[in-house]
């Protein structure tokens, strides 16, 4: 199935480093040329285009090209293995865990251009001697036949110790260039990618090579004039290195520069050229690497444990062990077989010949390479799926067969609607197979339902293909086929050979195109005539149709849904799903019961196919940057709800807010199921009249004077909430400083009496719903949620850590959902939650309460001892202490400015406003000593949990930009300038 994948996925060959480079040595000789001589020159006198001349003029056009062969010789000696050796040790790493950092990449660089640089020193040598031939006197010329003639004649003339002159030189040279070029150029490339503004094409591939030339050309032009001059000196000219610095110095400080424009045009082009050929070799020619196998191998153990255990629990073979062989090229083998030796699994490589003595059914030639799996076997199908269903049901457990699900509604709990009845669940797990795509439509989850052809062929000796004496089997063609085989198991006499791709289908039509139809049938066919003997393959004897949920990158998907925890996906399982049934089962169980599963599933997340860019609007972020960053990826500017894989696809009617009179708004869901508060109106103007049109941000305030239609309890409340009111770690406090910034500085344009503390709900919100929300609200309220009065707004800074629990947070978590369920329904929160003083009570802590007990739950739990070391470190008081003094200093200025229209100093029409940037700052400020404790993915964990109930009161406040990791091309930037700095 790899023809399926995308080609921008491939990997490149540990030879195509050099191959690329030899060809862009074919492209940039004559400007090679033309830099050695301006080297080597004495006097310095003649500039590039002199020099062309001159050697034309004494040569010929052609003699621009002297020297050829060896260049030619010295990049498949030097590139290729400086090439090879990074992209072999790269692959050393683990590939499910993102990029390398750069770092990494610059020291895998570096031991590359070492080796590169030692080994490519002969050529290097033969190719200067033969550009620089030309200039001397025809009586001194050596007179290189081709690169090869003057190896020869160096070692027979020289000795062989001769041919590593500047050997020194060379490498550290290489050092330098391999980590200007191919490190840089890797991490350009990703940033560029990453950025979401580019794909993996031609554009990318020279913006990101015509840098890293630039960057190499400056870190490497001192020891490329020092390595010239040592290896075309006479012998004894120098004594060494230091000699040769020496007297390169005396020509002046520039002398190590010399020829650094030509070196700068000759490299940017070649740089640029053999990346683009790399790229090329890459796209066309490349394999693709099967990521997914090493990801799977824990599964794998765990799902021969499982089987085992039902088989022993029901007394019924599920399983048969025949084992399994791979067939392929060598180079593909081997990388199975280090991957199994690496999970120390059993297995054996063969050659042609000892597979045609193990199992003389197969016929296939030298080019192919044989592993054999002792331990793999086949399962009964129809037997496991009794068991499973039985089983089930002497648990407890109930099927309903033959009941199409209609729709769902997710929130505290899940409601399922189906063509005969309703249900409610805690929690919902979708395994939908081929639907999964059409029903959870949401997050247009990236998976392409595929239709197969299922073929069985009759055997000619049926007891030589018996599960005794066949393997099951997976052969991968040279053209990039694959298929898989299985002994005779479900029709008698036959054996399953089949091609393991299928054509686009919907699940609910899946009749094939002719051509298709062929193909799967044709392909096996010719397969079988040419390596099964023992099969009648004129034709299949029974061909049945099978469905495959494809995934981008062949991964099965399993995860919760993005924002609703409760709601456990299973799919995209990409034909290789049924093996694993009884751990992706537990797996997914245990994500329902809100527990972590013992594997590592990065790699099966929902997040590997949003786009970075996308991502960032996955939340809802402000209308500012709605409208910068939608254009870019051919989304409308103007739309005000959007989803991660609606933006991917370009494509999708986009739900946005409705707007009543009165300044008002009515928030229209995406399918009904994105909570209102996640995102505000995208009509600035909307914003304007909703707080001029009697409805203004609410809040507490020690001393404030507050209208009664808009303030509660204002003056009972401290600024610095008290440290016995908890809610969440780091969440609320901004959310607070907010909240009473703006009602001070309302309270103070209206110059007005503290108000009754008796609760005033809006218009829409009916006495039924204002019922409903006092009595659902009683918990959490117990637990210091929501306020134990009408006026009060509880928060928890980093100091409440220190004498809180993760049972406490555990207590909170299980009371909001309690209170979700309560309401029964997000249609209360809508009517009620966007009226005063109900906001000020409920829509902001409600807003980050579903993120840290929703989506962002399991990073709080894990991570919970380390938010704790962070809340107890210096800094982070520190941090606390420069909150409140600005908070304090706002606040005052606030109060002798009554006269200024409201709220106009802490609006959010720009990010600028006062409330905003006290927030930024103090991001800043703790970012680092969070980060640095607990780790970048944390960090966004708390950026979510304080962005959200901000973006409440100012939804165009955007929190996250000021405390983002320093720029990376600045940090590329600093890190040049010193090598730089290092070299002069």
């Amino acid at each position: 199935m790899t023809d399926k994948l995308d080609n921008s996925k491939r990997v490149g060959r540990w030879y195509f480093g050099g191959l690329a480079s030899a060809g862009a040595a074919c492209c940039t000789h004559p400007l090679d040329l033309l830099k050695v001589h301006l080297q080597t020159q004495q006097q310095g006198k003649l500039s590039l285009g002199q020099m062309a001349v001159k050697v034309v003029k004494a040569d010929g056009f052609l003699g621009l090209y002297n020297g050829l062969s060896a260049s030619i010789l010295r990049q498949l000696t030097y590139s290729t293995t400086r090439f090879g050796m990074y992209e072999t040790l790269k692959k050393q790493f683990p590939q499910d865990k993102g990029p390398l950092p750069f770092y990494q990449k610059a020291l895998l660089a570096g031991v590359s251009g070492a080796c590169g640089g030692f080994v490519g020193t002969p050529g290097d040598m033969i190719n200067v001697r033969m550009q620089n031939d030309m200039k001397v006197p025809p009586e001194m010329r050596r007179n290189y036949k081709h690169a090869i003639d003057g190896i020869y004649k160096i070692y027979t003339q020289e000795g062989l110790k001769s041919l590593f002159n500047g050997a020194t030189m060379a490498t550290g040279r290489a050092v330098l260039m391999t980590i200007g070029q191919l490190s840089f150029y890797d991490q350009i490339k990703q940033m560029l990618l990453e950025s979401g503004y580019v794909g993996d094409n031609l554009i990318t591939h020279f913006s990101a090579s015509f840098l890293a030339a630039s960057i190499a050309t400056m870190m490497t032009q001192p020891m490329d004039v020092l390595k010239t001059r040592m290896m075309n000196a006479k012998p004894g000219e120098f004594k060494g290195v230091v000699d040769c610095c020496v007297y390169t110095a005396k020509l002046g400080p520039l002398g190590f520069f010399k020829g650094f424009i030509p070196a700068w045009i000759r490299l940017a082009p070649h740089t640029v050229l053999t990346f683009i050929f790399f790229e090329q070799l890459r796209f066309h020619f490349g394999y693709f690497a099967n990521n997914k196998f090493p990801s799977l191998i824990p599964l794998v153990v765990d799902a021969y444990k499982q089987w085992a255990e039902l088989e022993r629990a029901t007394g019924q073979q599920l399983f048969k062990e025949t084992g399994l062989l791979w067939m392929s090229d060598a180079a593909s083998i081997a990388e199975r077989s280090a991957i199994l030796a690496k999970f120390a699994m059993d297995h054996e490589v063969l050659t042609n010949k000892e597979v045609a003595t193990r199992f003389p059914q197969f016929s296939y030639d030298s080019s192919w390479t044989g592993l054999f799996d002792p331990k793999a076997g086949v399962l009964f199908a129809n037997r496991c799926l009794t068991v499973f269903q039985e089983e089930f049901k002497r648990l407890g457990g109930t099927i309903q067969d033959g009941e199409p699900v209609i729709a769902f509604q997710p929130g505290s709990t899940v409601t399922i609607t189906t063509a005969r009845s309703t249900y409610t669940a805690d929690s919902v797990v979708f395994c939908l197979g081929s639907w999964l795509g059409h029903f959870v439509k949401d997050i247009q989850l990236k998976v392409q339902p595929e239709a197969v052809r299922v073929c069985y062929w009759q055997a000619k000796e049926p007891e030589r293909y018996s599960p005794d004496a066949f393997p099951c089997l997976i052969v991968t063609t040279p053209e990039g086929e694959e298929l898989y085989g299985l002994p005779i198991v479900e029709y008698p006499g036959m054996i399953k050979l089949c091609l393991h791709e299928g054509a686009k289908v919907h699940p609910d039509h899946r009749d094939l195109s002719k051509s298709d139809a062929e193909r799967f049938v044709a392909v096996p066919r010719a397969h079988i005539a040419k390596h099964f003997p023992g099969l009648i393959s004129d034709r299949p004897a029974i061909v049945d149709t099978c469905m495959y949920t494809m995934t981008p990158d062949h991964q099965f998907i399993l995860d919760r849904h993005p924002r609703y925890a409760n709601v456990v996906i299973g799919g995209g399982f990409s034909g290789a799903g049924f093996k694993f049934a009884p751990t992706v089962g537990h797996i997914l169980a245990l994500f329902a019961i809100n527990k972590a599963p013992p594997f590592d599933l990065s790699a099966f997340r929902l997040s590997r196919h949003f786009s970075p860019l996308s991502a960032k609007l996955l939340r809802c972020p402000s209308a500012s940057r709605r409208r910068r960053l939608a254009p870019r990826i051919g989304v409308p500017a103007e739309s005000g709800l959007v989803t991660p894989a609606r933006l991917d696809e370009h494509k999708g009617r986009l739900h946005r807010p409705r707007h009543r009179a009165g300044g008002r708004t009515d928030f229209v869901a995406l399918h009904g199921i994105v909570p209102p508060q996640l995102c505000m109106p995208t009509d600035r103007s909307a914003i304007r009249r909703q707080r001029t049109n009697g409805q203004p941000l609410v809040a507490s305030q020690r001393r404030a004077r507050c209208s009664s239609a808009h303030c509660l309890s204002c003056s009972q409340s401290r600024a610095r909430v008290s440290d016995d009111r908890v809610l969440l770690p780091s969440a609320m406090a901004f959310a607070t400083l907010l909240v009473s910034l703006a009602c001070v500085t309302f309270a103070a344009a209206q110059q007005q009496q503290p108000p009754n503390p008796a609760v005033a709900f809006g218009p829409t919100c009916d006495a039924a719903s204002q019922q409903r929300i006092s009595t659902c609200s009683r918990e959490l309220m117990t637990l210091g949620i929501f306020g134990q009065n009408a006026g009060q707004v509880d928060a928890l800074t980093f100091n409440d850590l220190r004498r809180r629990s993760r049972d406490y947070f555990l207590q909170i978590c299980n009371a909001y959902n309690r209170f979700n369920q309560c309401l029964g329904g997000s249609y209360i929160k809508q009517a009620c939650y966007p009226q005063e003083p109900i906001k000020a009570r409920f829509a902001v802590a409600d807003a980050a309460l579903e993120y840290v007990c929703g989506e962002g739950y399991n990073e709080m739990i894990s991570k919970w001892d380390c938010y704790l070391g962070a809340a107890t470190r210096a800094d982070v008081t520190i941090c606390e202490t420069r909150i409140a003094q600005d908070a304090a200093q706002a606040v005052s200025a606030a109060q002798y400015q009554a006269q200024q229209p409201r709220l106009l100093q802490y609006s959010d029409y720009q990010t600028g406003s006062n409330a905003c940037n006290a927030l930024r700052n103090y991001m800043d400020c703790i970012k680092r000593p969070i980060e640095s404790t607990c780790g970048t993915q944390s960090w966004n964990a708390v950026v979510q949990a304080i962005q959200r109930p901000v973006h409440v009161y100012l939804p165009y406040c955007t929190l996250a930009g000021a405390a983002h990791v320093p720029s990376l091309i600045t940090i590329v930037t600093l890190l040049i300038a010193a090598v730089v700095a290092k070299a002069l």
